[in-house]
């Protein structure tokens, strides 16, 4: 047996494996296969839909230490992921085989994140978990999160297509984005006046995900002019729709609901057989009942808790 930290091997024949709390930087084949069969098997267990934010997982900076992988006997059984679009707060989310749990390993998993964003200069700790999780709730009370807000996750329901009508709209295009540089512009002043966020920040995100081969970029032009955009990102049998915004002076047109009609209708065409989902801010009304009208119903609810750091 080999000590090393807190990771521990025990040879096997000829193999060694793996015990104990592993820090990653970055993520290999192997590891994003056994995150994808603990999630199957967590959700199942749960009935839940664990957000993992997948386009991140796959192309995490190997610079820095972002995932924390727990293991027995060789075998994944915890998982914690660290998500950050600005140094304002880190979001994680994760979770323990149904097996394994109430043995200490998320709490293990979340001290070492809790020390990793102390260092890196976080000030606070934002924490999703899906309702249906009563583990994980039980889990935020104990550790002393705060509940901060909830997010509808919405799925979209298929026998809608044969009611889909798509607008005829002579002064609307849908372009995919093709990674040119204007592309990048075009799209960073579109997100940080559209949902109101910094500049850098969104900067960062797009340039640090503009090599996912699972996600399409679709700007929207408006008699010629690039006035909103929306993602998706199509993996493991789901298409997540996310960045999805319209400039605010041309909202109130119809643009919106023309854009994710278009949206839904080029995802059922490439990947029919994968169920499409999207969140939505529960005080967002305008926006839920958007997506109700396009077809979309509310299958759960992410509920976000805060832990202050500074």
């Amino acid at each position: 047996m080999n000590i090393v930290g807190d990771i521990w091997y025990m040879r096997r024949g000829s193999k060694m494996e793996a015990n104990g709390l592993i820090p990653s930087k970055g993520l290999n084949a192997e590891q994003l296969r056994a995150i994808k069969e603990l999630a199957h098997i967590c959700n199942q267990h749960d009935q839940i839909r664990l957000k993992l934010n997948w386009d991140a997982l796959e192309l995490r900076n190997r610079a820095e230490t972002n995932d924390w992988l727990y293991y027995k006997d060789g075998k994944l059984v915890g998982f914690l992921g660290l998500y950050y679009f600005s140094m304002a707060e880190a979001e994680f989310s994760g979770m323990v085989h149904p097996s394994y749990r109430r043995q200490g390993i998320f709490q293990l998993m979340v001290n070492q994140a809790r020390l990793a964003c102390l260092l890196r200069g976080f000030p606070k700790m934002i924490f999703m978990n899906q309702r249906g999780s009563t583990t994980g709730r039980a889990f935020l009370a104990e550790y002393g999160a705060r509940y901060l807000f909830s997010e509808h996750w919405m799925e979209y329901n298929v026998n809608f297509s044969e009611y889909i009508i798509i607008p005829k709209r002579a002064d609307l295009l849908l372009r995919e984005n093709i990674d040119h540089e204007d592309d990048l512009e075009t799209l960073i002043r579109i997100q940080t006046l559209g949902f109101g966020m910094d500049e850098e920040d969104v900067r960062d995100h797009l340039m640090n995900a503009a090599n996912n081969a699972h996600t399409t970029t679709l700007i929207v032009y408006y008699n010629g002019f690039p006035i909103g955009s929306i993602r998706y990102q199509n993996f493991t049998n789901v298409s997540f729709i996310y960045g999805f915004c319209i400039l605010p002076e041309y909202r109130g047109l119809g643009i919106g609901r023309y854009t994710l009609l278009s949206a839904i209708k080029r995802i059922r065409h490439e990947v029919p057989q994968y169920d499409i989902v999207l969140e939505v801010e529960v005080e967002n009304k305008h926006a839920l009942e958007l997506y109700q009208s396009c077809g979309f119903y509310i299958d759960n609810i992410n509920d976000y808790y805060v832990m202050d750091l500074s």
